[in-house]
């Protein structure tokens, strides 16, 4: 069953024109990192995927409500290449995404659907 949503998940991704992905940085795995989404009127889902070469899983999937937020708390980020969040928003709507761990804090504001994507490194 995770693999049939996972590929309906990934179908729909790529099937979107006006995605984009944004490259943020690195995290480190081993470490505690928390994705949270804040919608703005409107609702928002995102989908944490963790690369590992040719394979893609699936850390979390976050849905939030109009002027809700909905949070992934990893306790430690498991080993991979790239940490992904694909964020989906309906038309006209926007959403803060806020990616955490240790010092690093950042910030987002989207305004359509895209990626922010980071590079995992070896942990402390």
């Amino acid at each position: 069953m995770k693999n049939v949503m996972l590929a309906v998940l990934l179908a729909t991704f790529v099937a979107a024109s006006d995605a984009h992905a944004v490259f943020q940085g690195v995290v480190k795995y081993g470490v505690q990192t928390t994705v949270t989404l804040s919608p703005a009127g409107n609702s928002a889902a995102a989908t944490v995927f963790l690369a590992r070469k040719s394979r893609l899983a699936v850390l979390g999937v976050l849905t939030a409500p109009p002027f809700g937020s909905a949070q992934l708390a990893l306790p430690a980020l498991p080993k991979g290449q790239r940490l992904i969040i694909s964020v989906s928003l309906p038309p006209a709507g926007t959403t803060m995404l806020e990616v955490a761990q240790g010092a690093i804090d950042d910030h987002f504001t989207l305004s359509q659907d895209g990626d922010v994507v980071y590079d995992v490194v070896p942990g402390p």
